[in-house]
């Protein structure tokens, strides 16, 4: 969880000072841009201002934007509103992995606000889950740290905007696009306009501004903003950083600041590269009494790189109002002696968060005592605002509130629509990126991210990459490995666009490539086992060409290729177990020598998060190449995982493919190993055609569950497929590690051999 926190925090570290004066804030003429060591201040030129504005209109709706974001609303007096919060967190150790929820936090409160007064918090409900640990809720974490929808001179634009406020710059990592003195940063130009019905019948006009960073930085943003024509304030967004976030540097810095000395060496290496990438940041508004536009709903989807690790984000937060502006009258908030002092400027929101949890540590050990229904505790936020929190001390009422969804697993879509953000997310498409300005390349290396690995060709091969941001969504890469037991070295060179979930790019490359349509040899599991037990299951070629790729989210790639295909010799024997008397590894496959051209399209889907409930993963794969060998090949697998019980679950896996044409030995499907049948070693099906199940019974605890299975498969000439013989099984048992990221398995062959194998590998999917 450090690695998901420490990427919104990159975002929205903000620091609320207590109130910052409309006039200097307009006398700004600079922004403050860059991460770590590069930031810097940035003025604004008369040569940048005068290209800022790519047409008058956009000039003039940014104005009265900055106006009325300055503007202290006066006319607010109070409001009763109703929030509910979700917090996701994914985990998986290679791209296309099937989808585990490892955290999953909900809270839900209701927070009255009266101006002279404060907020008075009532938390209504408050669970989380890991279901990768366990399968029954439990009272979560965050119960008194609700988001508090206003308050005078509060923030409207970026994610969580109620953590600070207008015009607040320290420690916040995004330049705000409605500072003054932005220009230097950004391009503005205006985009479409709506018009929306309101349930009185008023048609309120929206117009769009479009802002384009200046330079593909991540402290930058590429969005599209709408306003109210006539009022000139913000009704909804949609946007996302310029360029990914470098969280190592982040962390780096912030541990020297402290005088920790910033992350340590190895964990640094084993994490690399560990960046955060942002989907899209969403933003509502809602108007209510016709007059005031109130936060509504706010959202964000994003992704944590770390080494092997793959951690999907996804927030969600929605506000529904009662009442704006009418009479209530609240009691006054009487905060602790140390906390009503005024806060000084500069206090981080970090710092009041820290505050507030510790005030509510302090009244979960001194309260619900003497069969009190409650506990209270006051503390203040955002700089300023007084706020008292009233949390319940029956924890399963909080745990099973009905201000919660009736599951903590329900899909978001039915808690937070999705219609605005489909339309927010189209126009943050590829015609919306950050200006051309090519910047300095960034080197990667270490143990992870595939930059480390071991195998039978290539020995102990380490590799690094450069990394470079160039513009207009275009970034560069370079990758050089070479295999300490290889006398070939391989490499890549290649330019992508993306834009948020969609990317395509062109690569000219020289790789070792693998024939094995199951599991990931070159990645990290594979290489560990091939160093310490001697067992490498990767049959191998290599590949020299050039390819065109897509990319759509995580769980569809395209490619076309043009390449020439080798044979990869066996180079080293080395492992642990054979320094220990072990046997060498196998032969590897004798590859056909040819030069192609193709289409190869993957993809993975799944679906299920409950424990104990319906889960369904599959893949599917299809490729056609012509050239010195002509062929067609395609499969598809699928697994279902079902509870069987309160103590039992159950998964069952079947898989098929078949081919048209002449297949080389590199484009066969090689069937036995730790992904298809156990107990066989890979290999021991060759064929064009082949077919597959498992059937596999484990517990239900699913951070450490013991299992059960027998596989069975088949490989050879698709002319037998429908009268297949030979088929090789395997049966044994076996333990799974935090739902199937890690696996251990002791399986005995029962045809055509028999012996025990030990196997341990990462990414299964039971």
């Amino acid at each position: 969880m450090l690695l998901t926190f420490a990427a919104l925090l990159a975002l929205h570290g903000a620091a609320p000072a207590d109130t910052i004066p409309r006039d200097s804030a307009r006398r700004q003429r600079s922004v403050t841009v860059g991460v770590g060591p590069a930031r810097r201040n940035r003025p604004l030129t008369p040569e940048l201002l005068a290209s800022a504005y790519r047409d008058p209109a956009a000039r003039e709706t940014i104005a009265r934007a900055r106006a009325a974001r300055l503007a202290q609303d006066s006319s607010i007096r109070s409001y009763d509103a109703r929030g509910v919060q979700r917090i996701s967190v994914g985990m998986g150790l290679r791209e296309g992995a099937r989808g585990r929820l490892l955290y999953r936090g909900e809270n839900a409160w209701r927070v009255r606000w009266q101006r002279g007064v404060g907020a008075h918090v009532d938390v209504l409900g408050s669970r989380a889950a890991i279901p990768m640990v366990g399968r029954a809720p439990r009272l979560g974490e965050n119960d008194g740290e609700a988001g508090i929808p206003y308050f005078p001179g509060r923030e409207g634009l970026l994610f969580f905007a109620g953590m600070q406020r207008v015009g607040d710059t320290t420690g916040v990592m995004l330049v705000h696009p409605l500072d003054a003195g932005s220009e230097s940063a950004y391009r503005f130009s205006s985009g479409d306009s709506a018009g929306i019905r309101l349930p009185d019948g008023t048609r309120v006009r929206l117009v769009e501004v479009r802002v384009e960073a200046r330079r593909p930085e991540p402290d930058l943003l590429v969005g599209s903003l709408w306003f109210d024509a006539s009022s000139g304030q913000l009704v909804r967004a949609g946007f996302r950083p310029a360029a990914p976030f470098d969280l190592a540097t982040t962390i780096r810095d912030d541990g020297d600041k402290e005088g920790g000395g910033g992350t340590p060496l190895l964990l640094r290496a084993v994490m690399n590269p560990l960046r955060f990438t942002s989907d899209g940041f969403f933003v509502e508004y809602g108007l209510h009494g016709g007059r005031w536009w109130m936060p509504h709903s706010q959202g964000m989807e994003g992704l944590v790189r770390a080494g092997p690790m793959r951690m999907p984000i996804r927030v969600e937060e929605r506000f529904d109002y009662a009442d704006v502006n009418g009479t209530m009258a609240l009691a006054p908030i009487v905060l602790p002696a140390k906390d009503s002092a005024a806060v000084p400027p500069g206090t981080t929101h970090s710092d009041s968060m820290r505050l507030a949890s510790g005030a509510k540590r302090r009244a979960r050990t001194e309260g619900c005592k003497g069969g009190q229904a409650s506990r209270t505790f006051t503390t203040k936020r955002y700089g300023s605002v007084p706020v008292e929190v009233t949390v319940p001390c029956d924890t399963l009422a909080l745990i099973n509130s009905p201000e919660l969804p009736g599951s903590i697993y329900q899909p978001d879509e039915e808690l937070f629509g999705s219609g605005q953000r489909q339309e927010l997310e189209k126009a943050l498409g590829f015609g919306l990126q950050a200006g051309w300005s090519p910047g300095t390349p960034v080197l990667t290396y270490g143990v992870g991210g595939g930059l480390l690995r071991y195998n039978r060709v290539e020995g102990l091969a380490p590799a690094v990459r450069a990394d470079e941001a160039l513009g207009r969504g275009y970034a560069a890469h370079a990758l050089l490995r070479v295999g300490l037991a290889s006398p070939t070295p391989t490499g890549e060179l290649g330019i992508e666009r993306s834009a948020g979930t969609r990317s395509f790019g062109v690569n000219v490359y020289r790789r070792l490539d693998t024939a094995n349509d199951w599991g990931d040899p070159l990645g990290l599991g594979a290489s560990l086992s091939a160093l310490l037990f001697g067992r490498d299951e990767g049959f191998y070629y290599r590949a020299m060409g050039a390819e065109l790729t897509g990319r759509r989210g995580e769980s569809f790639r395209w490619r076309l290729f043009g390449e020439r295909q080798t044979e990869a010799e066996k180079e080293t024997d080395f492992s642990v177990a054979n320094l220990l008397g072990g046997d060498g590894f196998t032969p590897n496959i004798r590859a056909r020598r040819g030069t192609i051209g193709g289409i190869g399209l993957d993809g993975e889907r799944s679906w299920g998060l409950r424990p104990g409930g319906f889960h369904l993963a599959s893949a599917t794969h299809a490729e056609a190449a012509a050239g010195d060998f002509r062929y067609a090949r395609g499969m598809a697998d699928a697994t279902v995982t079902r509870g069987l019980g309160k103590r039992l679950d159950g998964a069952l896996t079947l898989g098929a493919g078949t081919s048209a044409g002449d297949l080389p030995p590199q484009r066969l499907w090689y069937l036995g190993g730790a992904y298809s049948v156990r107990g066989q070693p890979a290999g021991a099906s060759i064929g064009n055609a082949f077919w597959l199940a498992r059937a596999e019974l484990g517990g239900s605890f699913a951070a450490a569950r013991p299992v059960v299975f027998y596989d069975i498969g088949w490989a050879g000439a698709r002319s037998d497929f429908v009268a297949p013989v030979h088929a090789i099984q395997g049966a044994g048992v076996g333990a799974s590690l935090f739902d199937g990221m890690v696996r251990f398995d002791l399986s005995r062959g029962i045809d055509p051999r028999r012996g025990f194998r030990l196997d341990a590998y990462l990414e299964a999917r039971f």
